[in-house]
């Protein structure tokens, strides 16, 4: 399996998806406040 071999760090993966999930909740909040005004 390709996602195995190139997932071989559970905890950067963790890390990575922390970041992309901040990320998003980021752009998310931004076009909320946006679209309200």
């Amino acid at each position: 399996m390709k996602m195995v071999i190139a997932l071989p760090h559970p905890e950067l993966m963790n890390v990575r998806n922390l970041i992309l999930a901040a990320f998003l909740a980021a752009e998310f909040l931004e076009k909320k406040e946006v679209h309200e005004l």
